[in-house]
């Protein structure tokens, strides 16, 4: 028995996030083109947001046999329409991009460095207090995991933790996905997640809360690049620079 002949074909696939996949994922997905010679792929790539892979970029190889991969048509998307122009200046210098710019009008304060003067339930007490925001305006992106004592012993503080179980079904997940989101939006609680798993979403604030020495500058550039108007970092002292943001590393 095989499934193929229940298969969608498609004429054309658009790829996003084609940094996080492999080579594996590409033939399967080419295998889905009605015509392989005539159909399309469109691939939407970031290597700067590769945080699964170490530094592989996608090769035409990658694409099952006799399909052609054009690279003449490439296109670099310059125009950054997330984050206020502090923080897309912010993020820019985490990766040394000189290229991209912001076509959004709003400034907005500078990023925060927090470095010990508050902790975490004070800093999100101003947050909404002095500053006016509510818990669905804000996400906390932590290296830690989100049902850590840290987070658990945070009294006044309500939190939509998510924490997806891997193996799940496609829809389980989703929906899993949905009612979490649904929460946050619904200001049940401050959205609280590891730093890779808010990737592809976003807030109006996000506090990105560090304690592990191995967290790479990739992942510290995906959570930042979440925040739209408000961006607030909070390392310890286990060597991760983010002070000097032209020369992040992990000592």
């Amino acid at each position: 028995m095989t499934l193929w002949p229940f298969r969608p074909l498609y004429d054309c696939i658009v790829i996003d996030e084609a940094q996080d996949l492999r080579r594996e994922h590409f033939n399967f997905l080419t295998s889905l083109l009605r015509e392989r010679n005539e159909g399309k792929i469109f691939i939407c790539s970031g290597n700067e947001q590769n945080i699964y892979h170490g530094n592989e970029i996608v090769h035409g190889e990658w694409f099952a046999p006799n399909f052609r991969f054009d690279l003449s048509n490439t296109l670099r998307l310059t125009n950054n329409l997330r984050n206020s122009t502090s923080i897309h200046s912010y993020c820019k210098r985490i990766i040394g991009d000189r290229t991209t710019k912001s076509g959004v009008a709003y400034k907005g304060p500078d990023c925060q460095i927090e470095k010990g003067t508050l902790t975490l339930l004070k800093l999100i007490t101003n947050l909404k207090e002095r500053e006016g925001l509510e818990n669905r305006d804000i996400a906390v992106l932590t290296d830690l995991k989100p049902d850590s004592e840290e987070f658990v012993s945070s009294a006044g503080v309500e939190w939509v933790r998510y924490q997806p179980e891997d193996g799940n079904p496609a829809h389980v997940y989703l929906d899993y996905v949905s009612s979490i989101l649904a929460a946050w939006k619904n200001n049940q609680g401050i959205f609280l997640s590891t730093l890779s798993a808010f990737k592809g979403l976003e807030a109006a604030c996000v506090v990105v809360y560090l304690r592990n020495r191995r967290t790479s500058p990739a992942e510290i550039y995906v959570a930042s690049t979440r925040a739209r108007f408000r961006l607030v970092i909070m390392p310890n002292d286990t060597g991760i620079r983010v002070d000097q943001p032209a020369r992040l590393l992990i000592r």
